[in-house]
């Protein structure tokens, strides 16, 4: 496994949703992610869509001059609408391609509140942390407490010796843009 706790984070993976029937602080959340990592020249790899969260992060982004590549399964561009003012607009085929092109050479890791898609998303980077193929950080923004369910159902999981107690460390909790850009920048 390499060790990555002095590694400079310069690109994140963001797992976020395509619901636009979500509370609107879901995207506002978002749009300032997106906004701060830009300022933070941190460049950003998504889901492609102009929808919900995906589109508030890549309009944050944007407008604040940063990169940000959308990744979008050809079939979903008619429901999600990819966004038009991305760097660049990586097509595939499903799913499965979209996750594996989504980590691909990321420095992190970042999980918005979101639906099915985004927890089996997230689901999956953690597997490949615990496995030691994506040893980077994983961060969930816990807007709302969104989050404290899906940390309890874990520290059950753990407590209940199904997740070893060494994975306690799998992904770190924080609960504003501004302490997720703080913990990325001094990584």
């Amino acid at each position: 496994m390499i060790d990555s706790s002095s590694a400079t984070i310069r690109k994140v993976c963001v797992y976020c949703a395509a619901s636009i029937q979500c509370n609107q602080i879901y995207r506002d959340v978002a749009y300032e992610v997106g906004s701060l990592l830009a300022q933070n020249k941190i460049s950003i790899v998504y889901g492609g869509s102009s929808v919900g969260s995906m589109g508030a992060l890549a309009d944050g982004a944007i407008n604040m001059g940063g990169k940000i590549t959308g990744i979008l399964p050809g079939f979903l561009n008619t429901v999600e609408r990819a966004h038009t003012g991305l760097d660049e607009l990586i097509e595939v085929k499903d799913f499965h391609e979209r996750k594996s092109k989504m980590i691909e050479g990321v420095d992190g890791v970042i999980s918005l509140p979101g639906g099915l898609g985004t927890f089996e998303e997230l689901m999956e980077a953690m597997m490949w942390k615990r496995l030691g193929l994506h040893p980077h950080p994983i961060f969930l923004v816990n807007t709302n407490n969104f989050f404290e369910p899906f940390v309890n159902l874990i520290d059950k999981a753990i407590s209940e010796r199904f997740i070893p107690q060494e994975n306690i460390d799998l992904f770190h909790v924080v609960n504003s843009p501004e302490i997720l850009i703080s913990k990325l920048t001094s990584h």
